[in-house]
């Protein structure tokens, strides 16, 4: 019984630590990139990732969190298209801090929101 109780609160913990952050696009037309800082003190391997966009564009413009140095990885990106936006991408990876980036194309006006859970 005890074991049974000790796996309920380690899995509420991990659960618990799971951090929610929303960023807003301030200006469609402009690169901006959100800085995310791990927020839990446990030691994570290859921790969940979730990366989701509400909005509405009028052209073309990508999401991704940067693979070295900015480099763009397709596995780690949104391309989005003119129109409403819903999409989401989920990946797991190990990091102290990591960037989601939002880089216009095409596009020039519109909102964007970009909210992060993330341990």
């Amino acid at each position: 019984m005890i074991r049974k109780f000790f796996i309920v609160l380690a899995v509420a913990g991990v659960l618990a630590t799971c951090q929610h952050r929303s960023f807003l696009v301030n200006d469609i037309d402009q690169k901006e990139t959100f800085v995310i800082k791990k927020m839990s003190p446990l030691p994570y391997i290859d921790p969940l990732v979730t990366v989701r966009l509400t909005g509405y564009l009028d052209g073309k413009a990508v999401v991704y969190i940067p693979n070295g140095s900015r480099i763009i990885d397709e596995d780690y990106a949104i391309r989005l298209d003119k129109g409403h936006v819903r999409r989401e991408l989920s990946r797991a990876f190990t990091y102290e801090r990591f960037s989601v980036v939002y880089q216009p194309i095409t596009a020039k006006g519109g909102h964007l929101e970009i909210q992060v859970e993330a341990p």
